[in-house]
């Protein structure tokens, strides 16, 4: 982590333990959505502007969506019994013999500190397992084991996946800049000063939530730069940007603002929970997780389908 990412993530945590929690939108009255809000790790989201909660209503579901309707998901196509299907996590071995794939969030605070092969919220079971052809598989002294960071490979079944291989999966890298900027322009000091000249771009953004949706970390040429989400129609918000960051900086229109981010993410806390949402500055939108994307699940899913980033654990194989 360089310099400028370092001080990207200490803002968004010193930022962060300075809101209290959300208010439950139930007890709000609500309104009729705007028409541009239609019915968000690289969860990477820094510095989220501001605190506010907005009331937001969200379409009553339907008919189960073809899943291109989750805008900019990660997933491309609904998972069936019988399909070609990966999965990337944590592979533990159960005390009973059992297999099963952890998200790799859900499974590292539950096995690396207590030596116990488990999976403390998302995971799928897994079948057809030799430990053996595994890569980096640890068996631990009460029994079971683990590997970090694979990708299975098999078939779904419906309640699991009939595994073919298990491979290293690969690191990913950060985020690219979304906005074209000149690679010999003006590089941001390091170290104290870098921190120091951050501070004014993390103020102004934070302080105004209806302009921004955040601030976040991107990369040129192997090096982090800032991004700047400026929601469409407030661009000449970005002269006073680069005036207060008057280096490399990305500024990327978006749709959303943190506002409406915040808003959304309280309600989807509040109704599912077991999702796990999160802002998704990048994608701007809502990041939630499910461990398969099925017919069952999509329906669930509809009522949010252009707002939020679907992430599934078991993803039909490329």
């Amino acid at each position: 982590m360089d310099d400028i990412e370092k001080g990207l993530v200490d803002w968004g945590r010193r930022w962060r333990e300075t809101q209290g929690p959300y208010e439950p939108l139930a007890t709000r009255p609500r309104s009729r959505p705007n028409g541009w809000l239609q019915a968000l790790q690289f969860g990477g989201f820094l510095v989220a502007a501001g605190g506010l909660v907005v009331a937001i209503v969200l379409l009553r579901a339907g008919p189960t969506p073809p899943i291109n309707a989750f805008a900019g998901s990660a997933n491309t196509s609904l998972v069936e019994v019988g399909d070609s299907v990966v999965a990337a996590g944590d592979l533990v071995a159960n005390t009973n013999g059992s297999y099963a794939l952890c998200s790799p969030e859900s499974a590292r605070p539950a096995i690396a500190p207590l030596l116990l092969p488990q999976c403390s919220q998302y995971s799928v079971a897994v079948m057809r397992i030799d430990p053996r052809h595994v890569p980096g598989w640890t068996s631990v002294s009460k029994g079971g084991g683990y590997a970090a960071n694979v990708t299975v490979k098999g078939v779904w079944t419906g309640g699991g996946i009939a595994a073919t291989a298990v491979v290293k999966t690969p690191s990913s890298a950060l985020s690219p800049a979304p906005c074209g900027l000149d690679i010999n322009g003006p590089v941001a000091p390091s170290g104290v000063q870098g921190e120091s000249a951050l501070r004014p771009l993390a103020a102004e953004i934070a302080a105004k939530p209806a302009l921004y949706s955040g601030l976040w970390s991107g990369s040129l040429a192997g090096r982090s730069i800032p991004v700047v989400g400026l929601v469409v129609g407030q661009e000449s918000q970005g002269a006073i940007l680069r005036a207060l960051y008057p280096y490399q900086l990305c500024i990327e229109p978006v749709q959303r603002s943190a506002a409406v981010l915040n808003g959304l993410t309280a309600t989807l806390s509040v109704a599912h929970p077991e999702w796990s949402p999160s802002l998704d500055l990048p994608h701007n939108r809502v990041a939630i997780v499910v461990t398969v994307l099925d017919a069952s699940t999509a329906k669930t899913l509809s009522s949010y389908s252009s707002t939020v980033y679907v992430s599934s654990l078991v993803e039909t194989a490329p």
